[in-house]
């Protein structure tokens, strides 16, 4: 029923990182003391625990929130009003949420393992107690009774009472107790195998190690983070930063098939199985809730509403891109031949990154290595952060953290500019280690959102991601892929933070999950700037270079002559999810066989035999009947960019930035989402700009 634990993927120190704000370390007590002269509070989680200190930590407040809990549900019907009964159980699951999110957070990026396996235990314990709290009888009488009540409620709050009416739908509390007793029952099955199916990926190391003559083509700079003591180098092809260089560099087809092969097999052994049982219990889940699908179940509260519409949008899409996906890979096919000298030469898989690097470079001159060179992660990072307080009028400062998971990571606090007051704090936990959350993501820590007591609690996010260190000679240098995630995932943590929301629920990034991406993915379009990339984008060996404005113009040709690879692959894991989820309660499928077969019409070419790639796509749990909206928020994403374009200043614009934190951002969902877009837009959308972009219109 309420939102605890934020997943964004889809994408996240031992430098430190000098920002134009702050030029050493700061302690955060002065910005406690200024942020309750303005009724707020700053929070720094202590997120250096054992694994006892976790137990503890959430048994103690399992304990207390439900003796809340039960106190609001003996409140009498004649004393029910919106603050000790909505407002109240709104509080005492964030407070719940808040220290889950904690948890949670450790299980994800703790170098412990004890640690990580104590916070799952206590992940899985949580599960199984909001699903019991979730069911409570009395809080949804109560609920009832204050809806019943003529309540004179400002629009959030109105808001907030009627989005709980609707959760409470969803879980089934109108039906029979035999229904609800049945739904508890499958969706405490549920938790505990969606939590296996995701720590099953991240805890999964698909090792090769390889030789140096193996490995002939990759660059020396990847050769130098792989190199072990026994002359081997050592990579894992889940990880994307070792997987990527090889696909694109590496000379030797048979290598690029291993490590494709090795990466396709994630937690193949383990998540098939939990997949097949996962899809079952959801389709029964919707049946018992008087849903067709579980699709249906889950579009109720998404701006597509049905399966319908979202078929309709990814056909629609297909029928632009398949085309252009079979004339990408012609060409992909040609340069394979005449590299090879053979007229008869097949283009496999495995060839693809290869050959399509080699067009790159030779007919857009357009060497990903070089691009690299301009794109320190240290120099991006401040440039990002100057961008960022330029056109949202916040400062930001770098704090001494109080609490450390691990030794590499950063803590800064955002200040409005106008006001002077502080609006949260994020961290930066920037490079891959065992264990950890192996994609790109902003985690919630602390929900922002107003308390019982009138106090604006500020959120605590985190970047968590996962690029390539520095070596010795070397900095860390971020391909332009890497600088467009940065921005995205720092996006995420931007619209967190800016939330002016006051329901917790309805703060920040709470928003339907098919728009959720679209303010982050809208950043993106910076790093394809040419004035925004003038601001800090240098070569790290020459800093008067600045990054080649034709450079940039052929890159643009060569992301257009990619889409059909690129965007085929997402609408295969849209429709794969979409497919599983639209299954009818005693419906079989196999799921291996219903991906394998959409993933590779998407690729254009056979797949690798005995591979999976399904059991290692994440956003199958969370992102249920969702993974749509990436493209979707996508459409939406780059209709708001054509506001900057237009504007006197393009994407440095101040007025049309502080315009997009105060109607996107702020708001958060404590408003319908279609009337912020359109707010600022100052128009209804249009997916031209998205068709544009894609290379399907001019």
């Amino acid at each position: 029923m309420f939102k605890f634990i934020s997943y964004f993927s889809f994408v996240f120190t031992v430098i430190l990182i000098g920002t134009t704000s702050c030029s050493h370390k700061q302690k955060i007590e002065p910005f406690r003391i200024l942020a309750q002269e303005h009724n707020e509070k700053i929070s720094v989680p202590d997120l250096n625990l054992s694994s006892q200190q976790i137990k503890e930590l959430w048994q103690t407040q399992k304990d207390l929130t439900t003796k809340k809990l039960d106190q609001i549900g003996e409140i009498s019907e004649d004393k029910i009003n919106f603050k000790n009964t909505m407002l109240a159980i709104e509080a005492s699951y964030n407070e719940a949420g808040n220290v889950i999110r904690k948890i949670s957070f450790l299980m994800n990026t703790s170098p412990n393992e004890t640690v990580r396996n104590a916070a799952k235990e206590q992940i899985e314990d949580f599960d199984k107690w909001e699903i019991q709290q979730s069911y409570r009888e009395d809080l949804y009488k109560a609920v009832k009774v204050l809806s019943k009540k003529k309540l004179k409620l400002d629009r959030e709050d109105q808001r907030l009472l009627d989005e709980t009416l609707v959760d409470y739908k969803l879980l089934g509390l109108h039906l029979p107790k035999w229904k609800q007793n049945k739904l508890k029952e499958l969706k405490e099955k549920l938790a505990k195998l969606e939590l296996d199916f995701t720590n099953n990926i991240k805890n999964a190391e698909q090792i090769l190690n390889l030789t140096k003559e193996q490995l002939k083509g990759v660059p020396q700079d990847y050769l130098d983070k792989w190199i072990q003591s026994n002359g081997l180098y050592k990579v894992d092809a889940k990880i994307f930063a070792d997987y990527a260089p090889i696909m694109k560099f590496a000379e030797d087809p048979e290598i690029r098939k291993a490590v494709l092969t090795k990466r396709s097999q994630t937690a193949m052994d383990t998540n098939l199985e939990l997949l097949q049982k996962i899809v079952a219990y959801r389709s029964e889940v919707a049946t018992l809730l008087g849903f067709k699908t579980w699709a249906e179940s889950k579009l109720v509260k998404k701006m597509a509403k049905n399966s319908k519409t979202v078929l309709e949008f990814l056909a629609n899409l297909d029928k632009g891109l398949y085309p252009k996906l079979d004339g990408e890979l012609k060409e992909i096919e040609s340069k394979k031949r005449e590299v090879l000298k053979d007229p008869k030469a097949k283009l496999n898989l495995w060839d693809v990154p290869f050959y399509f690097n080699l067009i790159s470079k030779e007919k857009y001159n357009v060497d990903s290595e070089e691009v690299k060179k301009y794109f320190s992660l240290n120099e991006s990072i401040e440039g990002m952060f100057n961008i960022y307080q330029k056109i949202f009028g916040v400062k930001f400062y770098e704090i001494e953290p109080p609490y450390k998971w691990t030794d590499d990571i950063q803590l800064f606090l955002v200040e409005d500019t106008q006001t002077k007051k502080p609006l949260g704090l994020f961290y930066l936990d920037l490079y891959p280690r065992k264990g950890k959350y192996g994609h790109f993501a902003q985690f919630t820590i602390i929900k922002g959102g107003r308390d019982l007591d009138g106090v604006d609690q500020r959120p605590t996010v985190a970047l968590v991601c996962n690029f390539s260190k520095p070596t010795s000679s070397t900095p860390s240098l971020l391909s332009h892929s890497d600088l467009e995630t940065l921005f995205h995932e720092f996006g995420h943590a931007m619209h967190s933070i800016l939330s002016t929301a006051n329901r917790p629920s309805l703060s920040g990034t709470s928003v339907p999950w098919d728009f959720v991406e679209a303010p982050s993915q809208m950043l993106e379009n910076w790093t394809w700037d040419k004035n925004v990339l003038d601001t800090f984008a240098r070569h790290y060996k020459d800093k008067s270079k600045k990054f080649p404005a034709d450079l940039l113009e052929r890159m643009e040709q060569v992301r257009k002559a990619n889409t059909g690879q690129s965007y085929m692959f997402q609408l295969a894991i849209a429709e794969i999810d979409m497919k599983l989820h639209s299954l009818r309660k005693g419906q079989k499928v196999d799921a291996l066989k219903l991906s394998n077969k959409i993933f590779e019409r998407a690729s254009g070419l056979p797949l690798i035999p005995g591979t999976a790639s399904v059991a290692r796509i994440g956003h199958l749990m969370g992102y249920d009947a969702g993974y749509y909206g990436y493209l979707w928020a996508e459409s939406i994403s780059e209709d708001m960019a054509e506001v900057f374009r237009n504007s006197k200043y393009g994407f440095l614009d101040e007025e049309v930035g502080m315009k997009l934190r105060n109607e996107i951002y702020a708001p958060g969902d404590s408003r319908d989402i279609n009337e912020s877009i359109e707010k600022f837009l100052g128009r209804k959308r249009s997916i031209k700009p998205f068709l544009k972009k894609l290379g399907l219109q001019e």
